[in-house]
């Protein structure tokens, strides 16, 4: 406000004077001092789970997973839902009814953590292996054992299945889960879709074969229990495919930038949003310039500016040259200012993650010409 009362002051002045000018003002700075601040801006949308490095699966081919099935019950693959799954089909309830697949994937470690995407099509009670699915990982020591059912969630313990809750599961939905296990404590964190549900559980059940997974639907007594699986990931630690830090030392401007660490495929449209706390009027501005830095060339990352009425504005950031620094420039005068006048978020999405990436971003700002650039001219 302050240079445009300046401009209409001197214009007042000296009315023989005609300003050409450009200016900009800042939307993001992006002066983080340490990660935790960056996270707290930057918010990652990506699930917490597996990271993988063991073994991933993403089911297209089941031909490497052991055929258990008894009785009535049949394991097979099919596309569901547009997905790639493991299909576990009880069949026609019978004693000894089960789809069954397994697998030993080598060895885990004392630690380890695994993350599945289940669709319950179909559960029965837990009683008497009902219609109840049980998921098993074995690391030698202990082996971790997962109990769904209509009625709740189970998790063996030393000698026992404990009910950990009775309202967990929702079925005909995915539901991604992930089991972080500490062996040396014999406990397992929960997560369900990527948030920290159940912590410090009790899974002191006797291991025997390091690596040996399990995935059991039974159907005893009702028919055609039915659990879909899209993917199952294990691996030594957990991440998030997608997060935000803070950067010293690639940086354009200021003390900081942002930096942005995206995992191969699990990325894909995960994004980092920062919600501004006074909202930005962008009415009657042209452009948004910002640097970016990237150690993947090409299309890969996208800057929104999302506005109160709905409406998300995107750029795509054509990274030139690895590892070196350019400045996009984003002609925002075709967006109607009914959709930039309240800009209370900004997003940043992984539109591509066929390899990983590390990028970083700074100096974000906007001004009135859509070249940016904060430059004056008085033209007489």
């Amino acid at each position: 406000m302050r240079k445009k009362l300046t401009i209409l002051f001197l214009a007042l002045l000296i009315p023989t004077l005609v300003f050409a000018f450009t200016y900009d003002w800042e939307i993001d700075y992006m002066e983080y001092a340490n990660d935790a601040a960056a996270q707290a801006a930057y918010v990652s949308s990506a699930s917490f789970r597996s990271n993988a490095d063991i073994d991933d699966e993403d089911m297209a081919d089941i031909s490497d997973w052991a055929d258990q099935d008894g009785e009535n019950g049949v394991s097979s693959q099919v596309t569901f839902d547009s997905k790639s799954c493991m299909k576990l089909d009880s069949g026609t309830a019978k004693a000894s009814s089960f789809a069954r697949r397994q697998q030993d994937i080598g060895s885990l470690g004392t630690n380890f953590v695994v993350s599945c995407n289940f669709y319950f099509d179909k559960l029965g009670p837990y009683a008497s292996n009902n219609g109840k699915m049980l998921f098993k990982v074995d690391n030698g020591t202990i082996v971790l054992g997962v109990i769904f059912s209509n009625d709740g969630l189970r998790i063996r313990d030393a000698s026992s299945d404990v009910l950990i809750d009775g309202t967990a599961i929702t079925e005909d939905t995915w539901q991604e889960w992930t089991f972080a296990v500490n062996g040396t404590a014999k406990t397992v964190d929960v997560y369900i879709d990527g948030v920290l549900t159940y912590e410090d559980i009790d899974c002191a059940r006797a291991g025997a074969t390091n690596g040996l997974i399990d995935f059991i639907q039974y159907g005893y007594i009702t028919s055609d229990c039915i659990t879909y699986i899209d993917w199952f990931k294990a691996g030594s630690v957990g991440v998030l495919p997608l997060q935000s830090y803070s950067e010293s030392t690639i940086k354009t401007q200021g003390t900081y930038s942002l930096k942005g660490v995206a995992a191969i495929t699990d990325s894909l449209n995960d994004t980092l949003t920062r919600t501004i706390a006074d909202n930005l009027d962008l009415s009657n501005s042209e452009g948004i310039e910002y640097d970016i830095y990237a150690l993947r060339t090409g299309s890969n990352i996208k800057i929104g500016i999302h506005d109160s009425g709905g409406t998300t504005s995107e750029h795509t950031a054509n990274v030139a040259t690895s590892n070196t620094n350019q400045t996009e420039s984003w002609d925002i005068s075709g967006v109607s200012d009914a959709n930039k006048d309240d800009i209370d978020s900004i997003i940043v999405t992984i539109s591509n993650a066929d390899a990983a990436n590390t990028f970083y971003l700074d100096d974000i700002k906007w001004g009135i010409d859509a070249a940016g650039g904060g430059n004056w001219t008085w033209v007489q």
